[in-house]
């Protein structure tokens, strides 16, 4: 099966072009969550004597730059005052206001916050004998585009933000569907990677052949394509996950996944959106989901501190708040066929869902217990694997139909107002 009828060629030249985009955002991948990493150069004002320039709006400021770590940096202590207003540097964090919108930075992670948005530098800002160092591309490059978004009036086009608008959430879809609605289907893990196991399955297999049901299904829906991300027993990375999606040009993202829990009477279904964690089971659900990294050759991007300071950006994105709306759908239509018990819609921080989220809602389901005898049961019939993604495909339906009453609504009363 291949992921859909377009030519082959042309989705590979698509995939190429987006990987940059979208792999680099673990996030962002945001988180939202595609983003592109901000390379330096493009606009640097580097001097021959080992500074940097930048302006700032109230002028220029000059900073010496140190290579300790194969790029250029800034003393971020050096920063305060001329570049950063009320600034403070603290332990390995660094505070302040520029341009009239609180930023924060963190040796160790690669990621900004600034005002409402995530961003993602190309390199990560260190400490040195002390010393928190920032890249010089902070002041080279990324801030000139910032000032150059925001004198367009449009600060939310640049690329490597996550909106954090709320009345875009709630007015209208972040994303008109433009043809047909593309939803990614993601079956979890595969390959080298066998996910959790029950008596006789392993999950790798059992959301492989609930993938490709779903895929059946929603086939047959007029106004809907579907997307695998695989259609075989092979391993996919997390963030390459996404980095599909997003090349893809998806609407909707679904990893599909089966539970597991020490005590075997645990079962049921539960459908998760990408945010903090609120409960320590869900925390772990995700740390066994995540844990996925490790057959990837380059994991470093899956450091935990990094999502928790991600996704403490999050919490208002658009798509986030869609997630959340989608999530309600499917679990409502998996509780209308399952007898298991409904365990809710949960939010938990999902590498597979970060990267993809800057870019659509994005979801993640876990369809049962495997380590529950009784459900595993179920889950390895094909009747049970039919069952499940009929509910899916119920759900995603209904979310679709959803989006288009709510646009047409929104467009109706403009027309009226005219």
């Amino acid at each position: 099966m291949r992921w859909n009828g377009r030519d082959a060629v042309t989705r590979r030249m698509r995939l190429r072009k987006a990987e940059d985009r979208a792999a680099c955002v673990q996030l962002a991948g945001a988180m939202m969550l595609a983003a592109m990493i901000l390379v330096p150069g493009s606009s640097a004002a580097q001097t021959s004597d080992g500074t940097v320039r930048a302006e700032t709006g109230r002028g220029s400021i000059e900073v010496a730059v140190g290579h300790h770590r194969g790029f250029g940096a800034v003393n971020a202590a050096q920063l305060i005052g001329g570049f950063l207003d009320d600034g403070i540097v603290r332990g390995p964090s660094v505070d302040g206001m520029l341009g009239g919108q609180p930023i924060r930075l963190a040796a160790g992670s690669p990621f900004i916050h600034y005002g409402d948005r995530t961003y993602q530098l190309a390199n990560t800002p260190y400490q040195n004998a002390g010393t928190v160092w920032i890249p010089a591309e902070l002041l080279t490059d990324w801030w000139p585009r910032i000032r150059q978004a925001a004198n367009r009036g449009t600060p939310g086009a640049l690329a490597g933000g996550v909106s954090a608008d709320r009345s875009a959430a709630t007015s209208i879809p972040a994303k008109r569907p433009s043809g047909p609605f593309r939803v990614i289907i993601d079956p979890g893990h595969g390959g080298k990677d066998p996910g959790t196991s029950g008596r006789s399955s392993r999950e790798k297999d059992i959301v492989l052949a609930i993938g490709k049901a779903l895929y059946r299904q929603l086939q047959d829906i007029p106004g809907i394509e579907p997307v695998l991300t695989r259609d075989r027993d092979v391993f996919i990375g997390l963030r390459d996950r996404s980095s599909r999606a997003v090349a893809e040009d998806g609407d909707l993202f679904v990893s599909i996944h089966a539970n597991w829990f020490r005590d075997r009477r645990a079962s049921g279904f539960e459908t998760y959106f990408l945010s903090m964690a609120r409960t320590d089971e869900a925390r772990d659900v995700a740390v066994r989901e995540n844990a996925s990294a490790q057959y990837e050759e380059d994991a470093s991007y899956a450091d935990m501190g990094d999502l928790e300071f991600i996704l403490a950006g999050l919490d208002r994105n658009e798509n986030v708040l869609e997630s959340h709306r989608i999530a309600g759908y499917v679990q409502n239509s998996l509780r209308g066929v399952r007898g298991t018990p409904d365990r809710g819609v949960k939010q938990a921080g999902f590498w597979v869902l970060v990267g993809a989220s800057g870019s659509m809602p994005t979801i993640l389901c876990e369809v049962g217990f495997l380590s529950n005898p009784d459900e595993e049961r179920v889950l390895k019939s094909e009747a049970g694997q039919r069952q499940v993604a009929q509910s899916l495909a119920r759900g995603i339906v209904a979310y679709r139909d959803y989006l288009d009453e709510r646009w047409n609504r929104v467009v109706d009363e403009s027309s009226s107002q005219r």
